[in-house]
């Protein structure tokens, strides 16, 4: 009975830090970024460790050693890795590069009252709509020999280009 309970219990806690311990959020605590970089280094051995230890108990419930009510612990593992590659809100802002512009006059799928990032380098004004920083909010522009990287935060509403 004690080997199914330690293969679902390390299987999940490898689980477990690879759902959780890139997380941004963790940057915020005095050891956090040394913990985001140690799990990135250890995210696939920590995959490979898991699945092997969830393809170890298969085994045993498939050799007739355990019950199949075994399997029901895989349950977590599964859950935490579609967690971690699935619905991760981070890795789905994108990023655009050199974005197409129109002239104010033309720009008819934005209102007079939506909000804008009003950026200007040199001679050229730039406007970055709000609705579409939402989507992807960080942005490389390249004029000429000048390089913009405009990055958005929708959250603390700040910008920095």
């Amino acid at each position: 009975m004690g080997l199914p309970i330690l293969l679902i219990l390390f299987a999940t806690s490898a689980a477990a830090v690879v759902a959780y311990g890139v997380h941004p959020d963790l940057a915020q605590y005095s050891s956090g970024l040394m913990t985001i970089m140690i799990a990135r280094r250890l995210m696939w051995p920590l995959i490979s460790v898991s699945l092997i230890l969830c393809i170890a108990l298969i085994g045993l419930v498939i050799t007739g050693k355990r019950r199949a009510w075994w399997l029901i612990g895989l349950a977590p593992v599964l859950a935490l890795f579609v967690h971690r590659f699935q619905t991760d809100r981070v890795q789905s802002f994108a990023v655009i590069d050199n974005p197409s512009f129109a002239d104010a006059a033309d720009a008819t799928f934005i209102a007079d009252s939506d909000w804008v990032v009003g950026l200007t380098v040199g001679d050229t004004s730039f406007a970055y709509p709000y609705a579409a920083l939402f989507r992807s909010p960080v942005v490389f522009q390249s004029e000429h020999e000048r390089r913009i990287v405009l990055i958005w935060s929708p959250y603390a509403n700040r910008v920095l280009a």
